[in-house]
């Protein structure tokens, strides 16, 4: 309903530019793919950038620069100076890759995940 122009009741603004957002998001991840634009570190910050039109201070689309712990977490997130290593691993692993269309995404988000978390 959001994405057809309407407000649905009672619904935190929040939501709703979380909405609008991810479809702005998939509108430019179907650009990309007619495009044939290969992923990168900018590509990834600018769909960062969209997921997150409803946290303004979370979208920078920059690494995290301090170690961080979650208190009942059962892994800890991975060291800063890790990160940019690993992503450009990642990002150099999936051009090279010739994983089925439908499960690569799935599989560089997974790992991506594992990257940030250390959980791989």
């Amino acid at each position: 309903m959001i994405l057809r122009g309407l407000i649905i009741d009672r619904q935190p603004l929040k939501d709703h530019i979380e909405a609008v957002g991810h479809k702005e998001d998939f509108d430019f991840v179907i650009e990309l793919e007619k495009e044939n634009t290969p992923l990168s570190e900018g590509i990834i910050k600018q769909i960062h950038y969209l997921v997150l039109a409803d946290k303004r201070d979370d979208r920078g689309g920059v690494y995290r620069k301090v170690s961080v712990c979650i208190m009942g977490a059962n892994n800890e997130p991975g060291q800063p100076y890790l990160i940019k290593p690993g992503m450009k691993r990642l990002l150099y692993d999936c051009a090279e890759s010739t994983e089925h269309i439908v499960t690569k995404p799935t599989s560089f988000h997974i790992e991506s995940e594992g990257i940030h978390y250390n959980i791989l």
